[in-house]
């Protein structure tokens, strides 16, 4: 199944093509490692991650276990998750995929989509553990959705 597209309502496709624009910077970072061994370990398969869970969200969708706007929500959710990780290993608030001129989706932070997800200190975040975060606040954001 090929998630992105011009396949959805204008609500989940604009959110679908900020995924779409993230896998495929991701998949530039993970071609050319950065010389951080963090950053790098952080940036192996996360564009496939990135396109994984669109479809996810996408089949979701699709069986009508979610609306609309709960899928946009749960894939913004998720969004900025991976943007609070590329933000913590490269540096960059607002990465090309939200600096396109055919950005049809402001940079996320996390809390945008939905109040699930929690804001974690960064004592509670070191780059060693990023990845189990990440993990742990995906779940989150799955269970939280599937219980709308």
């Amino acid at each position: 199944m090929r998630v992105f597209g011009p396949f959805y309502p204008p609500a989940l496709q604009a959110v679908i093509n900020h995924a779409e624009r993230l896998s495929d910077l991701l998949a530039v970072r993970e071609l050319t490692p950065p010389a951080e061994e963090w950053a790098g370990a952080w940036t192996i398969g996360r564009a496939d991650e990135v396109a994984r869970f669109a479809e996810h969200v996408v089949g979701l969708w699709q069986e009508r276990r979610l609306g609309d706007r709960g899928a946009a929500s749960m894939l913004e959710g998720y969004l900025a998750v991976v943007h609070e990780g590329l933000a913590r290993h490269f540096g960059r608030a607002a990465p090309s995929c939200c600096q396109a001129a055919s950005a049809d989706t402001a940079p996320h932070r996390r809390g945008q989509a939905g109040n699930h997800l929690a804001i974690a200190t960064d004592a509670e975040e070191e780059p060693t553990v990023l990845g189990t975060v990440d993990g742990l606040l995906i779940e989150e954001a799955f269970f939280a959705a599937s219980k709308k």
